[in-house]
């Protein structure tokens, strides 16, 4: 295989080649794809890249030629994404319930890897890649049936009700799902009252998990980074797949961020936040108890937020802020996972090209990020002063083009 010794020669080969055991946005074959679907630009993602442009679903049987379609925007879209079992999230919920209504929360950070390591043994299968029209139609399979919460269809499950197009989102055959689902509800009561039933389960042999052969996260991820070692693409700068691929933003989408901020009415109880510190707490534990955020000024119980999954968590960034007086351009403060979020996203609105490394340059003064904030909430996001943002964009813009941001080469080390 080839090596490449910089972007520019990777890109000119990407011109009449393609690699092997990876994709690219401009790689000979998508390039053709985009040509004979008269698309306006490539719209792929990281997992895109991580596979062979021969990659196959293994559940719809479809080539990468047959999975791509034109969204909505115009751009030829390839789309390949994790599909997993949720019961982990039904264990993790079940587990720091349990532990948070104790008189004495005793379950520490073993506890939690317990519970993680666990997990394995109860997926009904492997996480695996799959294309999106699979993944999404498991979502739309699940709202037909009324599937519980934590309930998702396997690979092989999907394969049976989807009825497949080239270059077209599935249909679902109802009645088959309806059976499908049927047919696995006294397995997934069983699941879900595991702690009874696990010993004569495993010993009767009649479990529920199904391995996958092929398209495993795991083996996906060591083939791409071995063939882009191969290619010497670990070596160059940046960061491996984004080589590969240009992330595309468009307009209509990128203010949405900042335009609704959905609250929740959930508060932690004392044991939440105890035992989130006792088991996944390890940037609670290194600040004082009486810190607070130096942007919003919440305390560090009101930092502590839910996730998607419905975990309580506390997070906390080093973030890097425009400072012209210092070296670098740069002040770095501790801030909450609320106020980095409003400064990566408005940071990525302006950043349309994705001209800048997320990791060393930032063009949000730590003044800026204070007068973005509209109002603050415990437990939740804030709200986004839309009407002061939308008056520093331009400033903003003319920043990355004047390369003033921290860490520029302009800037004084």
């Amino acid at each position: 295989m080839k090596k490449f010794k910089n972007k520019e020669e990777l890109y000119e080969y990407l011109k009449s080649n393609d690699l092997y055991g990876l994709d690219s946005e401009y790689s000979l074959s998508t390039q053709k794809l985009k040509r004979i679907f008269k698309a306006n630009g490539v719209h792929i993602n990281k997992w895109w890249v991580r596979t062979d442009p021969s990659w196959m679903c293994s559940v719809c049987k479809r080539a990468k030629k047959q999975i791509v379609k034109i969204n909505k925007h115009g751009d030829l879209s390839g789309q390949l994404h994790e599909h997993h079992d949720h019961m982990a999230d039904f264990l993790k919920l079940e587990f720091d319930k349990i532990s948070s209504k104790r008189e004495v929360r005793i379950a520490d950070n073993d506890a939690d890897k317990f519970i993680s390591r666990i997990s394995f043994g109860l997926a009904a299968y492997e996480n695996t890649l799959v294309c999106s029209d699979c993944n999404k139609a498991d979502a739309d399979a699940k709202k037909i049936v009324k599937a519980h919460k934590y309930f998702s269809f396997s690979p092989k499950d999907i394969a049976s009700f989807i009825i497949v197009k080239d270059n077209c989102e599935h249909t679902i055959n109802e009645q088959k799902a309806i059976d499908c689902y049927i047919s696995q509800k006294s397995v997934y009561k069983r699941r879900l009252e595991l702690a009874a039933y696990i010993a004569s389960i495993a010993a009767d042999n009649d479990h529920w998990y199904e391995e996958s052969r092929i398209n495993s996260i795991e083996s996906i991820y060591w083939n791409s980074n071995r063939n882009m070692r191969i290619y010497g693409i670990d070596e160059l700068p940046g960061f491996n797949e984004d080589l590969l691929f240009q992330s595309k933003q468009y307009k209509s989408d990128l203010s949405q961020w900042r335009r609704k901020n959905r609250l929740s009415k959930y508060k932690p109880t004392q044991g939440d936040i105890e035992h989130m510190a006792n088991t996944r707490g390890e940037k609670w534990n290194k600040l004082d108890d009486d810190w607070k955020c130096p942007i919003c000024d919440r305390s560090k119980e009101s930092c502590v937020t839910k996730t998607k999954k419905g975990t309580w968590l506390f997070n906390t960034v080093g973030k890097s802020f425009l400072d012209t007086s210092s070296l670098n351009w740069c002040t770095t403060k501790t801030i909450c996972d609320s106020c980095h979020k409003v400064y990566t996203l408005l940071q990525k609105e302006v950043d349309v090209n994705g001209v800048l490394s997320y990791t060393h340059h930032n063009i949000i003064s730590e003044i800026e990020l204070k007068k973005s904030i509209l109002k603050v909430y415990s437990h939740n996001s804030h709200d986004v002063n839309n009407s002061y943002v939308d008056n520093i964009l331009k400033d903003l813009t003319l920043r990355i083009e004047n390369e003033l941001y921290t860490f520029s080469k302009l800037a004084p080390s």
